[in-house]
């Protein structure tokens, strides 16, 4: 199932949390995850979701599984949301903070 971070206003980065075939953290539109990192059924999956301009990094439980794929037509600014479609799901600890420069140039 995907979580949609919408970025800007009609634009949407996908990643998705539980892909059966590639496993989670796969960013619609962008290379298949290098590795699966998922917890077993039933426990929680931690993300840490980066994006620097049009380039997106995905972490799944501390493993990177997609590094800075580019995401053309992302604004550099805009409201952020999360969406998903299907069952109940849970979150916990969802925080979204701006990079300062130095996080952000490098």
């Amino acid at each position: 199932r995907p979580i949609v971070l919408m970025i800007g206003y009609m634009i949407e980065a996908v990643v998705s949390i539980a892909h059966p075939q590639t496993g989670s953290g796969e960013v619609r539109g962008a290379p298949k995850p290098t590795d699966r990192a998922d917890r077993q059924a039933g426990g929680w999956n931690r993300f840490i979701i980066t994006m620097k301009g049009d380039r997106c990094t995905v972490e799944v439980n501390g493993k990177r599984v997609v590094d800075g794929a580019r995401l053309a037509g992302i604004p550099a600014r805009g409201p952020i949301g999360v969406r998903h479609t299907d069952r109940p799901i849970e979150f916990a600890n969802l925080y979204v903070r701006e990079l300062n420069e130095a996080q952000s140039s490098r």
